[in-house]
């Protein structure tokens, strides 16, 4: 007997590596019907970033749980991924890789850091105080 898969254990990833990637997965998502995706931001400057979240509610977009930050990311940006898209989880790079240009202490208990061949312990300590509860 073959096991069936649950859809609630995917999420559809919008990924920005390449110029117009993010643009076809949007697409995607709307074609799809999609409500609920993942979004990696690696590649978008702020202004692309802006174009990207005006498009997010033309395709259709009602929860983004899980957000891969950028370093230069402003605490309005992750204000606006929790209040539009109920985002519940960030990641990012540790600071010694990639430091953050502002302050997210407001969001660092939803922020973990992305196991990458440079984290180390100064790298967690400015999050895991937030995260020991």
């Amino acid at each position: 007997m073959k096991k069936q898969i649950k859809k609630e254990r995917f999420l559809p990833t919008i990924t920005t590596i390449g110029k117009s990637v993010w643009r076809e997965k949007l697409k995607e998502i709307q074609e799809l019907g999609l409500k609920k995706a993942a979004l990696f931001l690696t590649c978008l400057e702020k202004e692309e970033r802006k174009e990207l979240y005006d498009l997010l509610s033309q395709a259709g977009l009602q929860e983004i749980p899980f957000v891969h930050l950028r370093s230069d990311m402003e605490p309005q940006e992750l204000d606006y991924l929790v209040n539009n898209y109920q985002t519940k989880v960030f990641n990012t790079h540790p600071s010694g890789e990639y430091p953050l240009f502002y302050d997210l202490a407001n969001h660092k208990k939803n922020i973990y850091i992305e196991n990458t061949y440079s984290l180390n312990e100064k790298d967690l300590a400015e999050f895991v105080e937030f995260q020991k509860t």
